[in-house]
């Protein structure tokens, strides 16, 4: 299994759901300026690309969390099929995907103006405030333990201080991110990311 990843970016997530559950996996760190071999396997050139050892190929955060999540059940990262429980975790993931990873990865954009930029964090503010009253009373995002929701939440929501997102007013999301932080397999990945 080959995982093309490239630091703080959205694949951070699957990098570490995968180091969470111990699966082997080449981690292909991938240069955005040179994505010739990435592209041999994802035509859009993006990451996260999954490349499993018989050559077929998955993309999409949340698809691949649960693809991988289901490898191996017995770790419980995601709730069992066909349950409530799992449903709520899809829920979340999906939430995570459309509202906080578009809202807050739009503001990298450099050539978006100001005023885009400013009606972006407004919403990504209402998001933020959402997830922070919902995190009162969950100390995790889908279930009562960790699950593949939380590697991606976490990893969007870490965005917020590349791009000037005050969070300040968000004490329950800063209390879950360090949380989330102090795994160690998500401390593991962001050693890695952050290796020279």
């Amino acid at each position: 299994m080959r995982l093309f990843h490239a630091p703080n970016t959205c694949s951070q997530a699957v990098y570490s759901v995968i180091t969470e559950l111990g699966i082997k996996c080449e981690i292909v760190k991938v240069d955005f300026a040179n994505k010739t071999e990435l592209l041999k396997f994802n035509p859009l050139g993006r990451v996260p690309t999954l490349v499993l050892d018989d050559g077929k190929v998955l993309t999409e955060v949340a698809a691949i969390l649960q693809y991988l999540a289901d490898t191996k059940p017995e770790m419980n990262l995601i709730p069992k099929a066909g349950t409530w429980e799992r449903a709520k975790t899809i829920e979340l993931m999906n939430y995570v995907a459309t509202d906080l990873h578009k809202g807050i990865g739009a503001l990298f954009n450099k050539d978006m103006p100001e005023a885009g930029k400013t009606v972006i964090k407004t919403s990504v503010h209402r998001h933020l405030a959402f997830l922070n009253t919902h995190l009162e009373t969950n100390k995790f995002l889908a279930a009562s333990q960790f699950t593949i929701a939380d590697a991606y939440c976490y990893t969007i929501v870490g965005w917020t201080k590349f791009v000037g997102v005050d969070m300040a007013a968000y004490p329950n999301v800063l209390g879950y991110c360090e949380r989330i932080g102090m795994r160690p397999a998500i401390a593991k990945v962001i050693q890695a990311d952050n290796a020279k």
